[in-house]
């Protein structure tokens, strides 16, 4: 039989150890999760070509903690370290987040490049055909002149 002294420091081994264990998993889990971010941040900063801002990180971040905590599959084959998740979870998530967002800002790229008058280079002015130079001994011939000018201008013609 043991005494009471050695069934405590037995207890308090025990009790040693498990702290040790929980601290070492501890570790590997956050590990896990960092690596696990890297890989998705690297991701996405390798298709939008820049880096996330902090509060981009903490979304991206936030959906895929739901994913795996909303998704039975998927959380059991984060917790066994499946690499395959992060690269699914950021197809997916490019699927219904960013590729609607950027069929609508090329839409709309699109629709208002043809609601406005582009600029082709050259004179701004309307193309106007040259109205002949009126004789200036004549008033008549001046009215006649700039009246046509106007006309043309207006582009109402003779």
């Amino acid at each position: 039989m043991l005494s009471d002294a050695q069934i405590v420091k037995k207890l308090q081994k025990v009790f040693d150890t498990s702290e040790s264990i929980q601290a070492n998993s501890d570790q590997q889990w956050q590990n896990q999760g960092i690596r696990s971010f890297k890989e998705l941040e690297a991701l996405a900063a390798k298709e939008l070509k820049g880096d996330l801002s902090p509060r981009g990180k903490r979304a991206l971040r936030a959906a895929f903690i739901d994913y795996v905590q909303s998704d039975e599959e998927a959380g059991e084959r984060y917790v066994t370290g499946d690499t395959e998740l992060i690269k699914e979870f950021w197809l997916d998530y490019q699927k219904s987040f960013i590729d609607p967002v950027r069929r609508s800002q090329n839409a709309s790229v699109v629709e208002r490049g043809s609601r406005l008058r582009m600029p082709r280079g050259g004179n701004s002015a309307a193309n106007v055909p040259a109205v002949p130079k009126p004789d200036f001994t004549n008033e008549d011939s001046v009215h006649n002149g700039a009246w046509a000018a106007l006309k043309a201008r207006l582009g109402a013609g003779d």
